[in-house]
């Protein structure tokens, strides 16, 4: 065989590398790469707003470093192009467990309790501080479609939070 076709069967091979690498490198998920750890105040604050909602151990605990407006997608609601553009990063955690919340006020008769097994906390990088929350009850009721880099927390070595 010529010099000239193994200098083009080189050529292919590094080309085939490099798009396999940018393939790897815009899909994180399909890398063997360790997922990144939570922020440990984020780890606090969710496992203390779900003790907070009356679940001391949630089964488990996922979250993420995305935008409000990718945030507000999880509670099933739409983005205006207005709101993307004016979207702000911000962390998610989504909870699972068995939640009651006891100081929703409105509806006919006044106080009421609103239970679900799921909520969406939504915190400030900077500050640290929850800037909202929602309530979920069932199966399918958490599209997380809209944030891809979702991950999980290791609840293994957690303490419960009383």
């Amino acid at each position: 065989m010529s010099k000239r076709y193994w200098i083009l069967l080189a050529v292919v091979v590094g080309i085939a590398a490099l798009v396999g690498g940018v393939v790897v490198a815009s899909h994180p998920e399909t890398s063997s790469a360790a997922s990144p750890e939570a922020p440990a105040w984020l780890t606090e604050q969710a496992l203390a707003a779900a003790a907070e909602y009356g679940d001391s151990t949630p089964t488990s605990v996922s979250w993420a470093l995305t935008d409000t407006a990718a945030a507000e997608t999880v509670a099933g609601g739409s983005v205006t192009d207005a709101e993307q553009e004016a979207a702000k990063s911000c962390y998610v955690a989504i909870v699972k467990g068995e939640f009651t919340n006891d100081v929703v006020r409105g509806g006919p008769f006044g106080l009421h309790s609103l239970t679900g097994d799921t909520i969406e906390f939504i915190y400030d990088p900077n500050t640290h501080e929850r800037t909202d929350f929602a309530f979920f009850e069932g199966t399918g009721a958490v599209d997380t479609s809209g944030i891809p880099n979702l991950q999980t927390f290791d609840l293994s070595g957690s303490d419960s939070v009383e």
